[in-house]
Order: structure tokens, then sequence, then C-alpha cells
């Protein structure tokens, strides 16, 4: 069975935004959860310590928020139920993203009560356990990183250069002509305040990308 580092619920993601809405509000009762496609094999679910089934198929689910549409609720979810761990159907009534205290209350119940769960997880200890994964992956290698300016690419090297060190880290910000005026300087400045700046590039691509 697969080794976890925190006891974790698994959110599978039907469609909408209720999936994402009831892992974050998991992870606020300091317990980790991870968003699963409803596809995946019953075996990938191994360790996990309690399901929640969230939303349901809508004709824009796909385009939206990366899930399948194209297929029967009940044939897909029908295997996880034969999983010797408790499973939380919140329902598909098509309930928009429900974020009530009532709501919160019921799924930090069935983690932490029905499923046993330990509150262990915590952001920091996200962030130490994703550090040591990028030292272990990456050795003694350097990095090299397209850098936005976006929340994304931001906490991408932010956790890199926590794991390898500025100096082994390189950032890249192209200037492709669609971005507002200015964007790239406000851009490089950031990465400068942040202390990113050993090997910080910068390529102009405008002209490039507007023939």
């Amino acid at each position: 069975m697969h080794k976890r580092q925190h006891d974790t619920i698994a959110v599978v993601d039907l469609g909408g935004p209720s999936a994402h809405l009831a892992a974050t509000l998991i992870r606020r009762a300091h317990v980790f959860s991870e968003i699963r496609h409803p596809h995946e094999a019953p075996s990938a679910f191994a360790g996990v310590k309690g399901i929640v089934l969230a939303g349901t198929p809508t004709p824009n689910a796909d385009a939206k928020n990366n899930a399948d549409t194209d297929f029967d609720t009940a044939s897909v979810t029908a295997p996880l139920r034969d999983l010797a761990v408790p499973i939380l159907d919140l329902g598909t009534d098509g309930a928009a993203a429900d974020d009530s205290p009532e709501r919160a209350a019921q799924l930090a119940n069935f983690a932490l009560t029905t499923c046993g769960c330990a509150p262990t997880w915590t952001m920091d200890a996200y962030i130490d356990a994703q550090v040591l994964a990028i030292q272990q992956q990456k050795g003694d290698q350097s990095a090299f990183l397209l850098a936005s300016g976006g929340a994304d690419s931001n906490v991408a090297a932010q956790l890199l250069s926590r794991a390898i060190g500025g100096e082994r880290l390189h950032l890249l910000h192209v200037d492709y002509g669609m971005i507002r005026k200015g964007e790239s300087a406000r851009v490089l400045e950031m990465y400068r305040d942040m202390g990113l700046d050993q090997h910080l590039h910068f390529v102009d691509a405008s002209d490039a990308f507007l023939q």
C-alpha cells in the first residue's frame, strides 16, 4: 500500500467547482486532501482514509474544470464503493460551491471523526514536503524556470530557490508583446525584491511574436 506522509482524503471531481472547494475546506481542518479524476482505477486510491464525491457533470465542466462530462456517475463511482474506506457523497444536485459553515463542519467531521484522520497537515508541512521532494529529484543539478510573474511561477520560483538555492536557479522572463506596458519591468523588479535575481534573464521577443 502506498505510504502517505499525512492521512489523506481523496476528493473525486465529478464536475463543477464544488470538488476544489471541498478539498480546500478539508485542508482547513488540517487534513490533507487531493483531487482525483473520476476515471482513475480504484488501486490509485490505495492508502486514502476516505473519499468525497463532489460535483455533477455539466456542459461546461470539462472546459472550466478539466473534468470529463461523458460518463455515467453511478458506474464510475461504483468501484470506489467497494473500497474499505468511508465515502461521503455531497450529492449531484448541481449546487454551486458551498463554503457555508455547515458544509465546512460536515467535511471536517467526515475527515476527523468518520475517517479518523489526524489533523497533522499544515501549509508549512506541505511546503517542507515539496522542498524535500525537489531536493531529492534535482540532486546537485540546476533548474530553469520560465517566470511570467504570475502566482504559479512565483510559487514555483520560491520553492525551487528554497530547495536548491538561488545560485542554481535560472529564471527567464519573456515579453511576448501582449502584456501591459511596463509589466516586464515590474516583474523583474519583483523578482529582484524577492532575492531571485542571481540568474534572472529577460528577453524582449515582442517583435517576433507579433509578426
